[in-house]
């Protein structure tokens, strides 16, 4: 048998490398502190499988998909810690993808083993390649919680499971505080080992803050920081297994945490640009270059005193100003090509069906590109004609989303894949998110000109004239959210669950690139909110022309918002709507009530895989 290793992290930002070294090599790589761990996964088989009754099982870390997602977080982030550490180091790099071994005390069945995962986890050692992620529960199904508790308090482990029909029968005295008691229900049983499985991934996160410096990140400091802190956001309560992703946001509500008068005054104000909540923490204003930021602090304060002790005030003198989207690259197009070649694009954002006709499909995209109903939508996929037409385009000022329904033809019907996918690019149920924002942290978009882009809510509350209400602003994660092009697709995230069988849809992309410039002259902005007055009431946007070319693609149309001089240093932010306004609009308006397809099975290993090969 290969001698294998596991190990944890040093202290460091860096992830060790020391699958398959000696145990005397691996020491040599080790710094002396106290969180690094390292066992001969051998010899330790070989001293407590004799004494212990724990049948040991491996699987692939994607079978737990809460936490493959969650370290797959930390892996991205870490690529770009190390890539702002420049450094080369292969023994740097994390592994794409770790095995988990659970241990399983006392008898079972193969029902059981269900409970756990749909693919068999396997009874031989990894191979020499593989990284075996340190944290190990060991779960028991004992039908006597007197004999189980018993068996477990003999055992080693840091997470010890008993699973039972009801944990609250009286059966079982109190227990050491290390053995988690839950009842046999799957969604609690995955909730559970990832609990215990991310605990690896807290301490990781804690070590990269604790040695996270200026001296290395400078002005990305901030932003590396922040990422790092909503990974930890994204992950279960480590002192709670039983929470369901429902009753974990129970009373949390899409109502508007800025108050009313506050929204009010600020509107009201000629040298007040825009607003909105930064990070859940920050409340800024953007402003003109003339104002006194003084007097606008304090009677801010004085008109909300609450509101501005949960919430710092920071005054910006500039303005967010935004490019317009509307770039080749998209998969959705008003009118087809020209003799020339030239056409304009936009995303198709995904499928809906009526909830009481599924046969009634409609796709969703921007307003902006379908500014009249009847226009009908083409495709630049090899599709004949036109794929259906526009049966709603949101053209009222006074509830103003940039949202467009295209009801696809009944011939094309079977032709649609209705199904929306994640990131991963699985396809999954989807459900509409109508709950406060401040709830999450990452979120993913998949579009026709960047394809899969992850970001996190930079403001989930950002209030400007000229744009849709119910507006949040994302930025990217390494790079941008959006590019041109990228308008109209779906904005999601994901549950907070073991079993991961849906994403949560949260809104639509419509502008990227908003940039924040300095306000250099009244003049300008007079200028720029004109301009913005007229995209609010007539929605006409500069759309990007679009030469289709094969070996070269151009675009001849600038955007219709300047960004100023400092353009490299810009931070790029995409902004988007949140969708379950626009659907109740689309219901009231035109009495279609729309859902997306949510009765599919829970996402699994591609259906190729043999049942053999969970590595």
């Amino acid at each position: 048998m290969v001698e294998n290793t596991e190990t944890y992290f040093e202290d460091s930002l860096n992830p060790l490398s020391t699958v398959g070294l000696s145990a005397r090599e691996e020491k040599r790589t080790l710094r002396n502190y106290p969180k690094s761990k390292i066992i001969s996964i051998y010899e330790r088989d070989l001293e407590t499988e004799s004494k212990s009754s724990v049948q040991y099982f491996y699987y692939n870390a994607k079978h737990f998909q809460h936490f493959h997602y969650i370290y797959n977080l930390m892996r991205d982030c870490h690529e770009r810690i190390e890539s702002l550490r420049r450094t080369n180091d292969r023994r740097n790099c994390m592994a794409e993808n770790v095995i988990i071994k659970i241990g399983i005390a006392g008898e079972f069945t193969e029902d059981k083993l269900d409970l756990i995962s749909k693919r068999r986890g396997r009874r031989e050692m990894p191979t020499l390649n593989q990284q075996i992620w340190g944290e190990s529960p060991i779960l028991c199904f004992q039908k006597s919680t007197k004999s189980a508790l018993k068996m477990l308090c003999k055992e080693k482990a840091c997470h010890k499971i008993l699973i039972i029909p009801d944990p609250n029968q009286n059966e079982h005295e109190r227990v050491e505080d290390s053995i988690i008691i839950i009842r046999e229900d799957k969604e609690q049983i995955l909730r559970t080992i990832s609990v215990c499985l991310e605990k690896q991934i807290r301490h990781i996160l804690q070590d990269w803050l604790d040695n996270l410096s200026v001296e290395y990140f400078g002005k990305h400091l901030p932003g590396i920081v922040g990422e790092i802190e909503d990974i930890r956001r994204e992950m279960f309560d480590e002192n709670s297994y039983h929470i369901t992703d429902a009753s974990a946001f129970r009373g949390a509500s899409s109502e508007s945490n800025v108050p009313g008068n506050v929204i009010k005054y600020l509107f009201r104000r000629p040298d007040v640009n825009s607003f909105g909540i930064w990070r859940n923490s920050l409340f800024k204003v953007f402003v003109k270059k003339t104002i006194n930021v003084d007097d606008l602090e304090h009677e801010l304060k004085e008109l909300n005193h609450a509101f501005f002790k949960k919430y710092n005030l920071e005054v910006v003198k500039g303005e967010l100003v935004q490019l317009n989207t509307l770039k080749q690259g998209d998969s959705l197009v008003p009118n087809p090509p020209t003799k020339d070649g030239t056409y304009y694009e936009g995303t198709l954002g995904g499928f809906v069906t009526k909830t009481d006709d599924e046969r009634k499909i409609y796709a969703v995209t921007c307003s902006h590109l379908f500014e009249k109903e009847n226009q009908l939508a083409y495709t630049v996929n090899p599709v004949e004609g036109a794929i259906g037409k526009c049966v709603f385009t949101c053209t009222t000022t006074d509830k103003f989303y940039d949202f467009a329904a295209i009801e696809i033809m009944g011939s094309l019907s079977s032709k649609c894949d209705v199904a929306l996918r994640r990131e991963d690019e699985k396809e999954i149920s989807a459900k509409v998110y109508n709950e406060s924002l401040g709830c999450i942290n990452f979120v993913h978009k998949i579009g026709a000109k960047t394809n899969v882009t992850k970001g996190r809510i930079l403001s989930p509350e950002y209030y400007n004239k000229a744009l849709p209400q119910n507006t949040f602003l994302v930025k990217g994660t390494g790079e941008n959210f959006s590019e041109q092009g990228d308008s109209g697709s779906l904005v999601f995230s994901r549950p907070r669950t073991g079993r991961q069988n849906f994403i949560n849809v949260i809104g639509m992309v419509f502008a990227n690139n908003f940039k924040l410039r300095e306000d250099d002259n009244d003049s300008d902005n007079d200028q720029n909110l004109e301009k913005n007055k007229d995209w609010e009431g007539t929605q006409n946007r500069d759309a990007e022309k679009v030469e289709a070319n094969v070996d070269k693609t151009t675009s001849s149309n600038t955007s219709a918002f300047s960004v100023g001089d400092d353009d490299k240093n810009a931070e790029i932010l995409s902004c988007c709507y949140r969708i379950h306004p626009a659907f109740d609009l689309f219901k009231e308006e035109r009495g279609v009530d729309v859902k997306f397809k949510d009765d599919l099975p829970t996402p699994s290993s591609s259906p190729d895989e043999s049942y053999e090969e969970i590595y």
